[in-house]
């Protein structure tokens, strides 16, 4: 293979929608939060289309329909203590990896490529849920907002993830806006996989000029080498 075709040889990869179908676990922690702080639960749609921003922003827009009667600083950190805590125990009943992951992660790391997850998920959570899941088998590093000190669409979120090394060795592979953001910021191509969260949103359906698509993990193979070829 000649040194143009593996020039994206670091493949930073999303979590929620993109590795792991996670909305069924996240939905029953913010029920778990809700009923804790006597608040009306949010509904499965209402948690699909808030996936992918990060916990706090979850949490905060369940909070933005509820009372008053604490500061919105003293309440929000309460919510995201009880999410933290409900999330741990419960994310195992509602989280699997997507169909495919598994067998195109093994493909990329046989030929030469390193795979990174790149997510806004709480660290304590998005690590034991990678090492349950035996993820950890074909990942280098997992880069959270709690290591990184920012989060997507901030580019310095990549930076953080790629350890120093060069954005021109890297591509983005997500299933929303947010991730298509992070990698416009970044200035690194970005694969968009169909069938994730995107806020509600078919990523297909959404503005994403000069991206490639691939409708399963079965296709992103082949398109990181057309990617490779650009």
């Amino acid at each position: 293979m000649s040194p143009s075709r593996r020039r994206r040889d670091l493949v930073l990869i999303d979590l929620d929608g993109t590795l792991i179908d996670s909305v069924d676990g996240i939905h029953a922690a913010c029920v778990r939060m809700s009923e804790s702080l006597g608040i009306e639960p949010p509904s499965l749609e209402f948690v699909h289309r808030s996936i992918g921003r990060g916990a706090d922003v979850l949490v905060g827009e369940i909070l933005s329909g509820g009372p008053e009667s604490e500061s919105r600083d003293a309440r929000h950190q309460k919510a995201r203590a009880a999410f933290d805590h409900a999330y741990l125990e419960c994310w195992q009943d509602g989280t699997r990896v997507r169909q495919g992951v598994f067998e195109t992660l093994e493909a990329l790391v046989s030929e030469g490529r390193e795979a990174i997850i790149a997510t806004n998920k709480p660290g304590r959570a998005a690590d034991a849920i990678v090492r349950y899941l035996g993820l950890d088998r074909f990942v280098s590093c997992l880069a959270t907002p709690d290591q990184a000190g920012s989060r997507k669409p901030d580019s310095a979120f990549v930076d953080y993830a790629l350890t120093g090394r060069s954005r021109l060795r890297s591509v983005l592979i997500g299933d929303s806006m947010v991730d298509a953001q992070t990698a416009v910021n970044a200035g690194i191509p970005f694969l968009a996989i169909a069938g994730g969260y995107n806020q509600g949103v078919r990523i297909e359906d959404s503005d994403i000029r000069d991206s490639l698509m691939a409708q399963s993990w079965a296709d992103v193979q082949a398109a990181l080498v057309a990617i490779d070829s650009l």
